[in-house]
């Protein structure tokens, strides 16, 4: 008699367990996240013509600049610091790929800070323009075409600023995977391509230095990337209501600024909204390293070898 006993009581505990698991989860405080073999979809909302996003930028880039061969000249502080606040509409999709044709960039607040101890930003050539960008890398002022002065129908944006832009400047989406339905702890690769269009390490902006030269400014473009991803948890995030992937991103990439290369490595976390099928955030940093021929065009007024090592910060936040 004890064994059916036994087996209606090991029943009824399971089922006040599972019952215990099913509530919890209501509750919130058992995510199905925590099932390993839980597949998420992380799938991009569908887009089109006329959508509008926020997007809050801020690149911080510090090094300190070493002249091997010239024993006098002062190791040089390098810093640039761009915050840019921009409303981007959707212009244009193809109806067949879905692929973004044309967009307009609104630069609501685009200002530059070259010091560590500068509280105020410069505002830059950005600040309240409105851009139209192609997925040709076509670029022109939205109401260029109202200036009768051709050296202000491009607002001071060269065709050398528009090499480093991009139509798919901050598109995350990018980095999605090319299966939506993964794991935790999925990993997958990222077109290197794609990375080089979606960062822009380009700061226009330079001074000049204390001592007479020209500033060593980080104002790159990016030439080569490479990009991984892994599925690293899926949470509420302090202050989201919704589910969110978050994304554990490592990026490599190398650039020319003005004769100077870069080597950059990151690493960070990019949150996609799962219910929302968006990007929400990304963070990464690392460091970075430059090397060449750098001209001095004060006091020392000669070109020589320069080696500089930092650390680079990028943060961006959609709304």
């Amino acid at each position: 008699m004890k064994k059916p006993f036994l087996i209606i009581l090991s029943v009824l505990i399971s089922s006040l367990i599972l019952l215990g698991i099913v509530g919890l989860m209501k509750a919130g405080l058992v995510s199905a996240a925590d099932d390993p073999n839980k597949t998420f979809a992380l799938k991009p909302a569908p887009v089109k013509g006329g959508d509008k996003e926020k997007i809050i930028y801020k690149f911080e880039a510090t090094a300190t600049a070493k002249f091997p061969s010239m024993g006098s000249h002062p190791a040089t502080p390098m810093y640039s610091r761009m915050e840019r606040e921009t409303e981007q509409k959707l212009v244009e999709i193809d109806s067949d790929t879905m692929e973004i044709v044309k967009i307009e960039r609104n630069y609501k607040s685009s200002k530059v800070l070259l010091s560590k101890t500068s509280t105020e930003g410069k505002t830059d050539i950005f600040n309240g323009k409105v851009l139209m960008i192609d997925n040709m890398n076509d670029i022109a002022l939205k109401d260029a075409s109202a200036s009768k002065d051709p050296k202000k129908a491009d607002g001071g944006i060269t065709d050398e600023i528009k090499q480093t832009m991009s139509i798919d400047e901050n598109n995350f989406r990018l980095i999605l995977p090319p299966s939506s339905e993964v794991k935790i702890g999925d990993k997958w690769d990222v077109d290197g391509r794609a990375a080089e269009r979606i960062f822009n390490f380009a700061n226009p902006r330079v001074r000049p230095l204390h001592h007479g030269c020209r500033e060593i400014g980080i104002n790159c473009k990016l030439t080569q990337g490479k990009m991984s991803c892994t599925l690293k948890e899926v949470k509420k995030p302090k202050g989201v209501s919704d589910e969110c992937a978050i994304i554990d991103i490592s990026v490599n990439f190398k650039g020319n600024d003005s004769g100077l290369e870069l080597s950059a490595a990151m690493s960070g976390t990019a949150t996609f909204n799962l219910k929302k099928g968006k990007f929400i955030k990304v963070e990464c940093k690392g460091p970075l390293t430059m090397k060449g021929q750098q001209p001095c065009t004060g006091t020392y007024g000669s070109i020589g070898p320069v080696e500089c090592v930092g650390e680079v910060k990028v943060a961006v936040e959609f709304k």
